[in-house]
């Protein structure tokens, strides 16, 4: 089926770019302690330290090069997500490294997506931590939870896997313009 809507799509658009995903659920077999941490929901006085997380994931993780992202819708998105209570952070009063969002509850399924972690925190566990956290409090209600990353992207897939998502299917996403 998708072949058949690429085939549709491609006769007006040129096709630029392919994104190639794992989707991966929670087993629900590892939990991760850290006294050290303390994940929080975002308030609204959080906004303007989350920006730089909530632009770095499309512009890693999401944007092709060629598209630019629009930095005013960006924020509203950003202040309807906490708004919502869905935006998990890592950090303190004055600075956030690390976040999360839930994007989708739907069926008693969560979708995590939008995790980032500023670059000089990056391999310190926090990422992992964030979603496994988020995703033990979703099993402890009933609902499973699941994330998209990029294939390419081994550290992401590998803090999601220590995390104890695995692998459940794929995706691509293609981009066109």
């Amino acid at each position: 089926q998708v072949i058949k809507l690429e085939k549709l799509i491609k006769w007006k658009y040129t096709k630029k770019e392919t994104r190639n995903m794992f989707l991966m659920e929670y087993q629900g077999l590892v939990y991760i302690k850290n006294a050290d941490l303390s994940p929080f929901i975002c308030k609204m006085s959080d906004c303007e330290k989350l920006m730089h997380l909530h632009t770095g994931f499309p512009e890693e993780e999401v944007m092709p090069e060629w598209k630019k992202l629009n930095l005013p819708a960006e924020r509203m998105k950003l202040d309807k997500a906490v708004k919502n209570k869905t935006v998990y952070a890592l950090g303190d009063e004055d600075f956030i490294y690390s976040k999360a969002n839930i994007s989708l509850c739907a069926n008693k399924v969560i979708q995590i997506s939008g995790v980032y972690t500023k670059k000089e925190f990056r391999r310190k566990g926090y990422a992992s931590f964030l979603v496994n956290r988020i995703a033990f409090v979703a099993g402890k209600v009933g609902c499973k939870a699941t994330l998209l990353v990029r294939q390419e992207n081994l550290a992401a897939y590998s803090a999601y896997k220590k995390a104890g998502f695995g692998i459940t299917g794929t995706y691509k996403i293609v981009y066109y313009k």
